[in-house]
């Protein structure tokens, strides 16, 4: 019988010889990503979409603010409102260093405007870090507006130790253009203005503040009606009187002046 060869006796393959098994290619290009399409498959620098450029347009600061239907806008007026009583609170003012001027007078002023109660220009104050509506205890007097309990007493502090007790409100008439209301202001002295319309306004009527425009918007009786800030006059200085000027130039006369002089 013929031996037959077996698979150990086989003669081995050189054709083999140092060469690596062959890689999966389909499986490790699936992995890889591009940073430049987010795709997969291929690197960026095989990648043939075009970059992609992003295009910065520039907007302006108004058109972020919505369209108005009535704009109010009052400077000061002469025959403003001016308190006489003494007053305990007083606006903070920075003494050990002065500002410098910014180009913007909107970015250091607190938004303030002028309505008319009766036949006097009243400061009205928009601030929402106050929690309440206040009024001057001086204008209240002076308007003969009516003063009722307030249902909940209570008491405010400065920074410092003053401490007021808030016993009476005012239900005082606030009057822009396209907007009229009577709100509830609490009454105690101050100086800062003769109404201050704080968060309980604010949340009522879903009065937006824009900070760079300085300005606030609301909606009242399907109307949008805009609040623009009143510029504050620069502080009056006092002329200083300034003394009479010595003519120490050379004073000339003719001959017949000197004469009639003499005689």
């Amino acid at each position: 019988m013929a031996n037959r060869p077996t698979a150990s006796s086989a003669p081995p393959r050189t054709d083999l010889k140092g060469k690596t098994p062959d890689r999966d290619t389909s499986k490790s290009t699936l992995g890889t990503k591009c940073y430049r399409c987010h795709g997969y498959g291929h690197i960026a620098s095989q990648c043939s979409s075009p970059y992609k450029v992003t295009i910065i347009e520039e907007v302006d600061e108004d058109e972020d603010e919505p369209e108005t239907d009535l704009i109010h806008h009052v400077d000061e007026e002469e025959g403003s409102f001016t308190e006489d009583e003494p007053i305990t609170l007083q606006v903070v003012r920075c003494a050990l260093s002065q500002p410098k001027p910014s180009d913007d007078w909107r970015r250091t002023s607190i938004f303030h405007t002028f309505i008319k109660i009766g036949e006097k220009s009243c400061k009205v104050i928009v601030d929402s870090g106050s929690c309440i509506n206040a009024v001057s205890s001086a204008m209240v007097s002076k308007l003969n507006l009516k003063m009722t309990p307030h249902p909940n007493p209570y008491k405010v502090s400065w920074i410092n130790s003053t401490i007021i007790e808030i016993k009476d409100r005012s239900l005082i008439p606030i009057e822009f253009v396209g907007y009229q209301e009577k709100n509830w202001c609490d009454v105690l002295t101050m100086d800062v203005g003769q109404i201050i319309l704080g968060r309980p306004w604010l949340f009522d009527n879903d009065v937006h503040i824009y900070g760079r425009t300085n300005t606030c918007m609301f909606e009242h009786n399907g109307k949008k009606i805009k609040l623009i800030l009143s510029q504050p006059k620069p502080p009056k200085t006092e002329a200083k009187p300034t003394p009479a000027k010595q003519n120490k130039g050379l004073h000339l006369m003719t001959a017949k002046e000197v004469e009639d002089e003499i005689n």
